[in-house]
Formats: C-alpha cells, sequence, structure tokens
C-alpha cells in the first residue's frame, strides 16, 4: 500500500503520506478497502455524494449534443455508487435523461449494450439533424410571395 502514494497528486498526496504509515503500523497491512473508504470519507462526504446523486437524477439533454450529455452523465457517475454497481441501471438513467424525441426511437431498440445505445443515440440525433436540415432548405422561405407585393382585393 506504501505505493499508492505515486497515484495521488496535491492534498491527496500529503493525506495518503499522512495516513498511510499509521494504518500500516498499526494494522500490519493496509487493504485496499480500507484505504478506499478512507480516502472517500475525506474526499467525498455524504452531503456531496447526496448532491451528485440528485444532479445525476435529474440531468437531462435538454439543448446539450449527445456527446456533452453523455459527458456530463459519465463525470457524475462515479460519485453514484448506488447506480455504478448495475448496467442495467446506468442505461435506464441515461435514456430517462435523452431528448423524448431521441428516446422513442433509441427505446425501442430493445436490450442494448452501453456503447451500442450511445450509438443509436447518436445515430437518431443524426437523423433529427438530417431530416431537419432538409426540411428547411426544401421549403421556401417566405410563404407570403414576393417581396413588396401586395395582397389586397
Amino acid at each position: 500500500m506504501e505505493s499508492l502514494g505515486f497515484l495521488l497528486e496535491g492534498n491527496a498526496k500529503k493525506w495518503w503520506r499522512t495516513i498511510s504509515t499509521p494504518i500500516i503500523e498499526a494494522r500490519g497491512v493496509s487493504t485496499w478497502a480500507e484505504f478506499r473508504a478512507a480516502f472517500e470519507k475525506l474526499y467525498f462526504p455524504p452531503a456531496l455524494l447526496q448532491s451528485k446523486a440528485s444532479e445525476l437524477l435529474s440531468l437531462r439533454q435538454g439543448t446539450m449534443t449527445i456527446d456533452e450529455y453523455q459527458k456530463n452523465f459519465i463525470e457524475l457517475l462515479p460519485y453514484c455508487s448506488q447506480f455504478s454497481g448495475s448496467t442495467t441501471v446506468q442505461d435506464t438513467l441515461f435514456l430517462q435523461g435523452i431528448n423524448l424525441e431521441i428516446h422513442e426511437m433509441v427505446a425501442m431498440g430493445g436490450d442494448l449494450t452501453y456503447k451500442d445505445l450511445v450509438s443509436r443515440c447518436h445515430q437518431e440525433e443524426d437523423n433529427i439533424h438530417r431530416n431537419r436540415s432538409m426540411g428547411s432548405s426544401s421549403r421556401p422561405t417566405s410563404s407570403l410571395g414576393p417581396k413588396d407585393q401586395s395582397f389586397k382585393k
């Protein structure tokens, strides 16, 4: 466990130097579980974890792209160990936050791996953008006729 110090930086490294020696001396051996519990208690207090879990549960795609939404989702997930153990729960949470238009198309795909789920979201996002741009380019810019044309009787 002494060698873990090289993986840490800044305050975490200082903390490790302070805590590792007493743990090793008191018990003779320090397990990864003991280290992780002490580290999380110090750097991830319950209030922070609750806040991050709430943030994850309320995360919505809105105007974000799938890439932006996925980035935010992935950044919040490590704080929420209650959700990180089950891929089914993660997939459900991810789907819960994406825009309805994409969700409807992706949800019809059945059981997908997370990678396939994200890939399908990208495909649907691309299809939506393509359909919108094709629809707007084929429509006339104005339905009122030529400029300065009067429609008075």
